[in-house]
């Protein structure tokens, strides 16, 4: 691609922070889409393993792919949202540096995504199980559960977006949150469920396509009970709190939100996880073909 439209359908942000080779390879996923309207907006949070410098030498000549340098590391928030303001195309999409696409993303994005709601996808994640792909909601116990939606089609209503993987459309950024997406007042691994609560007290809706999925490689096994890993639970813990205690929510869910130190663990290892197909529309509303004209029509669950 050569000729840019100044206003292309995706912008996809990636925030890097010493990715190493990888970057190059998350945007050379992208440039392998079938779907050819879109920008990449890459944000380096002060690497110092050279990713600025790799990104110049192999795509200073595309005009398709932006770099924009912090002088420090500013955190996910500050950084993603530096992204964001750059961006120029109708759906921000937000991505960590280390996530990849199938060549039909963007098209199938086309073909679903609408300017009313908030977006994600399904997403394959090796730390849960390379073998499927999952979407997850915020439970009643206040942390997130992913579910296996392989079998099904079309969009999902849900009531949580992840930070890596968050579609908006550029209206709802502007109008709605006031062009500040991610609150960098919140801790890490705290600003995606923030946001998910923000969108849902001002009635915007987060639905998700079914039909596609990123693909997340990091193969950390945050779920093997180590020292370690209680560490990682007792901060993700703490982010949210502060995320519920951020938003206008029963002081209830708030304290449902810290019991989540003991109800996640007997969720991870004693309850079906990740949960089936099944469950998830049980939990949620799925529409087939995921268009405005077959909202009411319930995609069937073919488990082989």
């Amino acid at each position: 691609m050569t000729a840019r439209s100044s206003r292309p359908t995706f912008s996809l942000v990636f925030l890097t922070w010493n990715p190493g080779e990888a970057i190059v390879g998350v945007v050379e996923s992208v440039k392998r889409q079938t779907f050819d309207d879109y920008e990449v907006v890459v944000v380096d949070n002060d690497s110092d393993d050279g990713t600025p410098e790799r990104i110049r030498d192999a795509y200073g000549d595309d005009d398709s792919v932006r770099l924009f340098e912090n002088d420090e590391n500013r955190g996910f928030s500050r950084g993603m949202n530096r992204g964001i303001g750059e961006s120029r195309g109708r759906y921000i999409c937000c991505y960590n540096h280390d996530t990849l696409f199938p060549p039909e993303y963007l098209q199938v994005l086309s073909e679903r995504v609408t300017p009313d709601a908030v977006w994600t996808t399904a997403r394959r994640n090796y730390r849960v199980d390379p073998e499927w792909t999952y979407v997850r909601l915020l439970s009643e116990f206040r942390f997130t559960v992913p579910y296996v939606v392989d079998p099904l089609s079309g969009t999902a209503e849900v009531n949580y977006v992840p930070g890596d993987g968050t579609i908006l459309p550029r209206e709802i950024y502007r109008d709605e949150l006031d062009s500040e997406v991610f609150d960098s007042s919140m801790p890490t691994r705290g600003e995606d469920v923030d946001l998910s609560l923000r969108l849902a007290e001002d009635g915007v809706p987060m639905r998700a396509v079914l039909d596609t999925h990123s693909i997340h490689p990091d193969k950390d096994d945050r779920y093997e009970p180590t020292i370690e890993n209680f560490g990682t639970l007792l901060r993700t813990i703490a982010a949210r709190i502060a995320a519920h205690s951020n938003n206008a929510v029963p002081r209830s869910t708030v304290l449902l939100s810290a019991a989540s130190i003991l109800t996640q663990p007997l969720h991870v290892y004693f309850a079906p996880y990740p949960r089936s197909p099944e469950a998830f529309v049980e939990a949620t509303t799925v529409h087939r073909g995921g268009g405005p004209h077959s909202r009411d029509e319930p995609t069937p669950v073919e488990v082989s």
